[in-house]
């Protein structure tokens, strides 16, 4: 075989891995978009789906939390004293709040001076599943916030008890949080007080 066949079978096989990879890929894309998940159903990155918007719209349809390793505990919202703005509580907006967060912060919040502030320990996540990598999380609203407490914690899959940080300010002092364990107390707290954070993504 001259050197000219072996060049082109090696050209053959690049190729042929090439759209075997695709296929596959496309194909694990296909069987979400066409799968009707259900509250509680394990998602694609290995967390549970929360929250099902009915159809695929503005690029997503579902709305998973992060697996339980992904949790934080004792961590600060940030900031206090200085309002981000532009923040929203209603379910959809908790991307575009954790971005927001981030931007007004940046690397340090700017109160205690910490690297690991919710929002930015959120957009900063890497999880790798299935070698599928998903950099795609960030900070529930508040409302999202609800829903997870709603739909994982109170029907059983969620099987924490804490005070967990949403991405929705309330003012200059305090932002939105949940207490999964009897969902009745104080809706805020201050910034500077230590929660839980579970990332979500939407897809």
């Amino acid at each position: 075989m001259s050197i000219k066949d072996k060049k082109y079978i090696k050209i053959i096989v690049f190729i042929v891995c090439a759209v075997a990879i695709l296929w596959l890929f496309g194909w694990w894309a296909g069987w979400w978009a066409g799968k009707n998940a259900v509250i509680g159903d394990i998602g694609p990155s290995g967390g549970h789906i929360f929250y099902d918007k009915g159809s695929y719209s503005n690029g997503w349809r579902y709305l998973e939390a992060a697996p339980a390793v992904n949790e934080y505990t004792s961590i600060v919202w940030g900031g206090f004293g200085r309002t981000v703005g532009g923040t929203e509580i209603a379910i959809g907006t908790g991307k575009s709040n954790t971005e927001r967060i981030v931007a007004k912060f940046g690397d340090v919040e700017p109160y205690e001076k910490r690297a690991d502030y919710a929002a930015k320990l959120c957009a900063d996540l890497v999880v790798t599943k299935d070698g599928v990598t998903y950099d795609d999380w960030f900070l529930p609203s508040k409302d999202e916030l609800d829903l997870m407490y709603e739909n994982l914690w109170r029907k059983g899959s969620f099987a924490v008890f804490h005070r967990y940080w949403s991405s929705s300010e309330l003012n200059d002092s305090t932002a939105y949080q949940r207490t999964f364990i009897r969902g009745e107390s104080m809706p805020f707290e201050i910034r500077y007080t230590e929660c839980n954070v579970r990332p979500v993504r939407a897809f």
